[in-house]
């Protein structure tokens, strides 16, 4: 893993826990929202939310930004080329989608054409490459 993807996956998994802080500061309690009533006691918070919609704005628009970044587009495309900049074909190009909060992502390869040139596309809020 590289520098600058260790360095990104931090900076997602501060501002991942400070959004749950900020939920969980302003409902003084764990998320709550979509609990059945049969949820164990220690699940259910007094006047948690049972539903998206009864969220407050704010914490509907957090959300809904939330959501955006991880479904946003990605489209990636390069070329592979060796150390004479010379066009490398059949290059293995693995890659992996940061679209799922807390989990792993979607990961995938693909193979560079014979002009070296590669293309990968999806969504989620970052990808990374190895070639």
């Amino acid at each position: 893993m590289t520098l600058h993807s260790k360095y990104l996956r931090l900076v997602m998994l501060v501002l991942g826990f400070g959004l749950v802080w900020l939920f969980y500061k302003h409902n003084q309690g764990p998320m709550g929202a979509g609990l059945s009533e049969d949820a164990p006691e220690f699940a259910r918070v007094a006047g948690a939310p049972k539903s998206f919609e009864d969220l407050p704005e704010k914490d509907r628009t957090a959300l809904s930004v939330l959501k955006s970044i991880y479904t946003a587009s990605i489209d990636v495309y390069g070329k592979v080329v060796d150390e004479k900049d010379n066009p490398v074909a059949g290059a293995q190009v693995e890659f992996s989608l940061n679209d799922k909060y807390f989990k792993d992502g979607t990961k995938g390869r693909t193979v560079s054409a014979l002009d070296g040139s590669f293309r990968i596309q999806g969504n989620g809020a970052s990808v990374w490459l190895r070639v």
